[in-house]
């Protein structure tokens, strides 16, 4: 009898693991199924952390969309990051927006995003979001760092490079970044700015990737 009773319970056991096992491989293939559209992947720290629900929004004609924002994060953080979702999620198009850390922690970040230019060239369509220079970082450090960006991209034909951000933040007189766009801190965007990210990274992907 208790060996009847260790065989049901061994029975149910497997039962409940391989349910499970078609559940997760089930998610899985759904979550790459194209007819749910193309794979768009977006990788960056607490503005992009912030900006998920807008996101979501904009990128509404995807089912395969997932916004990877990571607070406090530097590039050299965020590589990891970027490799392990494109390892798993195979994206159609990758979008980029890093730095600001990299800028108010004072870290040199060169390598990183080397490396980050050489993973998002190997994606079929990139984008990469440049940096505004007006925020709560040195103008001059930010602009290099625009400028290693587009430097590396012009040896990598399918990433693209997205001015939109970088340009409204940064159109007011003085030094300090659109106060409609940024918030005191001169760094996280406020909700106008969360809407208007969401739709410069949506318009760079409609424009060079679809």
């Amino acid at each position: 009898m208790a060996s009847a009773r260790r065989s049901g319970i061994w029975t149910v056991v497997a039962v409940v693991v391989v349910v499970a096992v078609a559940v997760a491989v089930g998610l899985v293939v759904r979550a790459n199924d194209p007819a749910r559209g193309p794979r768009v992947l977006v990788v960056g720290d607490s503005v992009t952390f912030m900006s998920r629900s807008a996101l979501d929004g904009a990128f509404d004609w995807t089912d395969n969309f997932d916004a990877q924002g990571r607070p406090g994060y530097r590039t050299d953080q965020l590589v990891p990051v970027a490799l392990r979702k494109i390892d798993e999620d195979q994206p159609d198009t990758l979008v980029l927006l890093t730095g600001y850390n990299d800028l108010t922690q004072g870290i040199d970040t060169t390598a990183a995003v080397d490396q980050l230019m050489g993973i998002a060239g190997d994606v079929p369509c990139a984008v990469w979001v440049l940096l505004p220079t007006k925020g709560e970082f040195d103008q001059a450090a930010a602009e290099a760092f625009d400028q290693r960006i587009v430097a590396l991209a012009e040896d990598q034909p399918t990433v693209h490079l997205a001015t939109d951000w970088r340009d409204v933040v940064d159109a007011g007189p003085g030094p300090d970044p659109d106060p409609r766009l940024v918030s005191e801190d001169h760094i996280h965007p406020t909700e106008e700015g969360i809407a208007r990210l969401a739709r410069v990274m949506e318009e760079a992907v409609t424009r060079e990737c679809r």
